[in-house]
């Protein structure tokens, strides 16, 4: 098996006749449109870098793919870049099938934007990873007991029934059954008024 060496090599090897036409038009316009990007390969496959990844071409089986690796920071005034799937959090994607689906000034556009966030070191920030949270059995019980409670709880934003579940659940690891229930005892007094555990500190309204 031949290991690609040069996007001319890709090309040759992994692009179908009938789209080499398009994975050419699209290699020559972001030379053109963005020669401060350093053409190289990654995951096999032609990406185009400055201080970091800004743009890739990948020839799937019914299209050519354009890639911006930070794609969700772009402005998309026609409404054509593609999130690929809901875990994709900065790539996004346009599809071509012949170089008639290209719109040059659209494109450009969007390089020149790519170039400019990767130039001013724009990144879209990941997703921070939440532990699932088990819900304490001293809080289950109050929701149970009490159904205006439970409703109050519902209506809270995930955030705060995150407070109300850590707080609660930090007591049943608490050295005395005192502390244990003097937070069950405040966490039911403030859902008995609709309240999140922290909005004191907040301020009203949020």
């Amino acid at each position: 098996m031949s290991t690609i060496k040069t996007v001319d090599h890709y090309l040759e090897l992994k692009v179908p006749s009938k789209f080499r036409a398009t994975f050419t038009a699209l290699r020559d316009l972001i030379r053109e449109s963005a020669p401060e990007l350093k053409e190289t390969l990654k995951w096999g496959a032609p990406c185009y870098i400055r201080t970091s990844n800004v743009v890739g071409i990948v020839s799937l089986k019914n299209y050519v793919a354009l890639w911006f690796y930070q794609g969700a920071l772009l402005a998309d005034p026609k409404n054509k870049l593609i999130q690929a799937s809901e875990k994709t959090t900065a790539l996004r994607q346009l599809r071509f099938e012949q170089p008639e689906d290209i719109d040059a000034e659209y494109l450009t556009t969007l390089l020149e934007q790519a170039v400019e966030n990767d130039r001013q070191g724009k990144k879209v920030k990941p997703r921070r990873k939440q532990k699932p949270m088990t819900m304490p059995i001293e809080l289950q019980q109050i929701l149970d007991h009490d159904a205006k409670i439970k409703s109050n709880f519902e209506k809270l934003s995930p955030s705060k029934q995150r407070e109300y579940i850590e707080h609660v659940g930090e007591a049943k690891r608490a050295t005395t059954r005192e502390t244990r229930e003097r937070r069950a005892k405040k966490a039911e007094q403030l859902l008995s008024e609709g309240k999140g555990l922290n909005d004191q500190y907040r301020g009203e309204g949020e």
